[in-house]
């Protein structure tokens, strides 16, 4: 199992940026090769803590990356009126 996610991770860093690199605008491509990594690294995160087990500091650093992901990608936004 350990195999594969080290696999997946060489793979995520070649074809990712790749497959976003297709894009005709290249800040969108930059863009969305930033946020395709982000978002492939964070599931990596929670794999292998799921492989790996949660220990008391694991948890924490997994908790505290969870929340920057989230906070980074949903904004909170004042309310319009």
């Amino acid at each position: 199992m350990a195999k594969l996610f080290l696999l997946s991770v060489i793979i995520a860093i070649i074809a990712l940026p790749a497959r976003a690199a297709r894009s005709a605008n290249p800040r969108l491509g930059f863009r969305k090769a930033l946020i395709h990594v982000s978002v492939f690294f964070a599931f990596y995160l929670v794999g292998l803590l799921w492989v790996y087990g949660k220990s008391g500091a694991v948890h924490a650093v997994y908790m505290l990356v969870i929340a920057l992901v989230y906070r980074y990608f949903f904004p909170i936004q004042a309310k319009q009126q």
